[in-house]
């Protein structure tokens, strides 16, 4: 099958939970035989050199990236307060990334697209115009609760109102778009249910992280016990 893959965030290097979820879900496809191309949204401080393993990986598969701007500026904070949506996903919009995807879409005919989290969510309209393919949502994080668990550590009134605000935004937004999908992924029984009482109407499969565990040996010469070790990305907010 002819498989695409929509992302966020470009998953190289392969150093955080999203980008080893991603290239593992590549890794397995490939093996099985699928033709896979992904496109990735390219935030401007996320630009890097491919390692040796990226390169490997790169080489499987039809790649592109488009650069865009994510970054908020005060005045758009404060502009979106008076808006019914939340910039945390707003910012993933780009008129000219949805123009790409529409020509990629009639110059090729897919069997299946996956939209790699919510954010990509915003071009599931678009995309459904002008497939036919059977359109997937993987979900990585049930986003409106973390801003809802965020909200429940701050002290200071103003921001624990203003995160709680975004947190319900980022929850209507979700259920809005839970149905518009052919099929949900998910990592665990605890996220299956919780989009069943949302209301999602779709299939939802729990398909667990794979890790290979001899690409991803750790070297315990180098390990001192006992300790403590996170795999995750610090630029994320729920990881500080």
């Amino acid at each position: 099958m002819k498989i695409l893959l929509l992302t966020h965030r470009v998953p190289f290097p392969q150093n955080g939970g999203y980008p080893i979820v991603v290239c593992n879900t590549i890794r397995g496809l490939v093996n099985l035989g699928h033709e896979v191309s992904m496109v990735s949204l390219n935030a401007k401080k996320n630009h890097h050199d491919f390692n040796d393993d990226d390169k490997d990986l790169l080489s499987k598969i039809n790649y592109r990236a488009y650069n865009i701007n994510i970054n908020i500026s005060i005045f758009e904070v404060a502009v979106n307060l008076l808006s019914k949506t939340s910039f945390n996903i707003d910012r993933y919009y780009d008129v000219e990334f949805e123009r790409l995807l529409i020509r990629e879409l009639k110059n090729t005919s897919y069997d299946i697209i996956q939209f790699e989290g919510l954010f990509m969510s915003l071009y599931v309209s678009s995309i459904r115009k002008n497939s036919k393919a059977k359109l997937i949502y993987r979900l990585h994080n049930i986003e409106n609760q973390i801003w809802h668990r965020l909200s429940l550590q701050k002290t200071d009134p103003f921001k624990k109102s203003y995160l709680k605000m975004h947190a319900k935004r980022i929850k209507n937004y979700e259920l809005q778009q839970l149905n518009n999908f052919d099929g949900i992924a998910v990592f665990t029984e605890q996220d299956k249910g919780t989009l069943l009482e949302y209301g999602t109407k779709i299939p939802i499969e729990i398909l667990p992280v794979g890790i290979n565990l001899e690409h991803n040996k750790p070297d315990v010469r180098k390990t001192e016990f006992p300790t403590l070790f996170l795999l995750g990305s610090l630029d994320w907010l729920p990881n500080r």
